[in-house]
């Protein structure tokens, strides 16, 4: 789960499929063993779908990535939490 505002859930969402590609091959550079198979909304923030259990190191990896986004506002506090 990563808490952020609805206009940048919306951006997140309009194009999830590239992002889901660009974080699983991030993902996959860090040696993770998940991936991510979708992104859903939530009503506090979007919900990334893993086909595993992700570890405290796999969230770092999405939220660095989410944090460089340009098109994405960087006043959100994009902290990741395990569901």
């Amino acid at each position: 789960m990563v808490p952020i505002s609805e206009d940048n859930s919306n951006i997140l969402l309009q194009l999830a499929d590239i992002y889901i590609n660009i974080i699983n091959r991030q993902l996959l550079n860090a040696k993770s063993y998940i991936s991510i198979d979708c992104i859903c909304p939530s009503w506090n923030g979007i919900i990334f779908t893993t086909n595993k259990v992700a570890r405290a190191s796999d969230l770092i990896v999405i939220e660095k990535y989410l944090k460089n986004l340009e098109n994405i506002n960087s006043n959100d506090n994009l902290i990741s939490c395990l569901l």
